[in-house]
């Protein structure tokens, strides 16, 4: 079950990538490297096939995007994340691998560990012996809830004492305040224009929630 539909633009605000840089991820892109064109394959299949010729991605593939972008921000270079990926898809049978607990322990032997030397940091391939990278992917680990399947079911932008959430399972993904249901976007709006005390009265939430909906949705966590 994939869950969830997004639009690119949609995409884009909730995970802060660039619309481009989502789409080339999904689509590919040529470049060049050494006086020569090249083509890039798509970083990874999205869960859902083009309609009339515009992407939407799943909550999966929002979450896989995610790993993918901090990974980069931290230097990671592209061919180790493609590597690892794709050992990852064949041994142990992952669709969206970084997005997994199982990616964490089971892939030990397969992705890289990150350390400091000299300043600057570096990676080291885990075939030598060394440990694999869990401090890379613990912190946004620590934001998502997890099946019995390990496989990504929620996740908590905000964190998971703070009500906002994204659930494939309620409202098709869209950015709610939990256990409460109620979208995130219509509190905001609301809130926006009344005193957040008398709309917190008015959807029966906790002043709290309807903070940390302003606060999403003007992305000033």
């Amino acid at each position: 079950m994939t869950g969830g539909i997004y639009s690119i633009p949609e995409a884009a605000w909730i995970t802060g990538i660039s619309e481009s840089r989502i789409r080339r991820w999904l689509q590919g892109y040529a470049y060049e490297a050494g006086g020569m064109k090249k083509l890039a394959p798509p970083v990874w299949t999205g869960a859902l096939p083009p309609l009339h010729g515009r992407h939407a991605v799943s909550f999966r593939d929002l979450i896989e995007m995610r790993f993918v972008n901090a990974f980069l921000g931290l230097g990671v270079n592209w061919k180790i994340i493609r590597d690892a990926q794709q050992r990852a898809r064949e041994e142990l049978g992952l669709t969206h691998p970084f997005s997994t607990n199982r990616f964490q322990t089971d892939g030990g032997q397969i992705f890289f560990e990150m350390i400091e030397q000299a300043g600057r940091t570096r990676l080291v391939d885990l075939d030598s012996g060394q440990e694999m990278l869990i401090g890379l992917t613990a912190p946004f680990l620590n934001e998502l809830d997890l099946d019995a399947e390990e496989a990504v079911i929620r996740w908590w932008p905000l964190g998971k004492g703070r009500h906002v959430c994204l659930d494939p399972a309620v409202r098709m993904g869209t950015p709610c305040l939990q256990p409460y249901g109620v979208p995130t976007e219509v509190v905001a709006a609301m809130a926006g224009q009344q005193d957040p005390i008398r709309v917190a009265a008015w959807f029966d939430l906790p002043t709290a929630a309807v903070e940390a909906a302003l606060a999403w949705e003007e992305g000033t966590p």
